[in-house]
């Protein structure tokens, strides 16, 4: 007995041909059908479509009137362009939605986190235009756009985040970390760099963790400071351990400066002797070379 294929519906093979970038077959489509366009699981056409990035079925799609909005599961059409760093067509979904900031997801994660986090400062622009108010909106573990772009290692995005007027030092409402401690975390120094250069509190601490675990010799009755957290990792770690010289470098000066402004960081030890180590060959190269041409 030959088990009988479902055929799809026209809103399931419109899903399809999103997907596909067919944009004649969905300017061609009733615009109810447009509006149901799902993948079996519930993921809406028009995401799909910015997921892919094909612009032309995003802007047919708004010409239908399909909306734009994060769903069970899956993100915002305006969120994945976000991600891409599709400027273009964020711009068009932000435009058919009446200028708004597009909605978060349930986990309060919004486009414009998501676009500085990848350091789309083009995209960041267009979401602050859209809603100056959501460069302060924390996602559920009260991590801020700003501090988004510190776990990415966003440079361009912290400091346009920073010139719009995003709170440098402030800390998350959920385990009080900063947007240094979270550069510091994500193994970030150029993003530890930027911040500090923007003025940013080394000695700021973070909230006392929770349920602490135990380590002999050591209290969590305070939080750490980003310093703190890098020096606990540095022995191991050399990324870490070049930041805690860093932070410490700067601690220093400020003890004895408080105006001081943070210093330039110095390359790391290993990308400072891959050039030179590449320097060194190539000059040896072209050495030989000059020699062999002139026996």
């Amino acid at each position: 007995m030959t088990e009988e294929i479902e055929e799809k519906t026209p809103a399931q093979l419109l899903y399809d041909a999103c997907k596909a970038g067919d944009a004649e077959a969905v300017r061609a489509a009733p615009a109810d059908v447009a509006v149901a366009a799902k993948s079996d699981a519930g993921k809406p056409a028009l995401a799909a479509a910015a997921e892919a990035q094909h612009g032309a079925v995003v802007d047919a799609l708004l010409a239908h009137g399909v909306a734009d909005g994060a769903s069970a599961g899956f993100w915002s059409a305006a969120m994945y362009a976000a991600w891409n760093g599709d400027a273009a067509i964020l711009g068009a979904l932000l435009k058919a939605g009446g200028g708004g900031a597009p909605a978060a997801d349930a986990c309060g994660l919004s486009a414009l986190m998501l676009a500085a986090l990848k350091d789309r400062i083009e995209c960041v622009a267009l979401l602050l235009h859209a809603d100056p108010k959501a460069i302060d909106a924390a996602d559920a573990q009260g991590r801020t756009a700003l501090m988004h772009a510190a776990i990415g290692g966003a440079v361009e995005a912290i400091k346009l985040l920073a010139a719009r007027g995003a709170a440098v030092d402030a800390a998350g409402a959920v385990d009080g970390k900063t947007a240094l401690m979270w550069a510091v975390v994500a193994h970030k120094p150029a993003a530890v760099e930027a911040l500090c250069a923007l003025g940013c509190d080394p000695d700021a601490r973070e909230l006392p963790p929770v349920d602490p675990p135990v380590v002999p010799g050591k209290s969590f009755e305070v939080g750490e400071t980003a310093a703190e957290m890098a020096e606990a990792k540095a022995e191991k770690d050399a990324v870490m351990r070049h930041i805690a010289k860093y932070l410490k470098g700067w601690h220093e000066m400020r003890g004895a400066d408080p105006a001081a402004k943070a210093p330039p960081m110095a390359e790391l030890e290993a990308v400072a002797h891959a050039k030179k180590t590449t320097a060194e060959r190539a000059a040896a190269a072209e050495a030989g070379a000059a020699a062999a041409a002139a026996a």
